[in-house]
């Protein structure tokens, strides 16, 4: 397995990577019908924007060429942040790559991104009820800093989220 970042040329494939996990990692907590209704092509849209900004950084993981996984990393976009609190935006691995530690290798590559940046303090949203992905940031050191959220997505669905937080490497 090889972390990588990310290249312009990748946006297509994170867009349909990126897709495909949500499918499979929300089901049971985000409607089937707003997952079946995800668009790759707007996807890919965003990706491109966030790969040529600056700001961000953006790594894939590789295993024998194909995409499998990304992680990302911009300033926080909270209201209640200063210059100095970085924010994972993404990790995200297909499900045949979950429980392997590829999780926490991307992690930690963005931490160690986020300390070259000068960020003593990273932060990043989890829906309240995916449990596994709590599990995962709690056991690396990130706690809930009391911070939540309803990300509205449609006129009938918004996203219940709660604020993780942990030191800067």
């Amino acid at each position: 397995m090889t972390i990588r970042p990310a290249l312009l040329d990748d946006a297509s494939v994170i867009a349909s990577v990126h897709v495909a996990i949500w499918r499979a990692a929300y089901r049971g907590q985000i409607p089937d019908s707003y997952l079946a209704g995800l668009d790759t092509k707007r996807m890919v849209r965003g990706w491109t924007q966030t790969l040529t900004d600056r700001k961000c950084d953006v790594v894939v993981s590789e295993q024998d060429g194909a995409i499998v996984g990304f992680a990302s990393l911009s300033p926080s976009r909270d209201a209640d942040a200063n210059i100095k609190v970085g924010e994972i935006t993404s990790i995200y691995l297909l499900p045949d790559y979950w429980r392997r530690r590829l999780g926490t290798d991307l992690l930690h590559e963005l931490l160690e991104r986020a300390g070259k940046r000068g960020y003593s303090e990273i932060t990043l949203w989890v829906l309240a009820s995916n449990q596994a992905a709590r599990a995962f940031y709690e056991a690396r050191g990130f706690f809930p800093d009391g911070t939540e959220k309803h990300e509205p997505r449609e006129p009938d669905l918004s996203f219940h989220e709660i604020r993780y937080r942990t030191r800067s490497a």
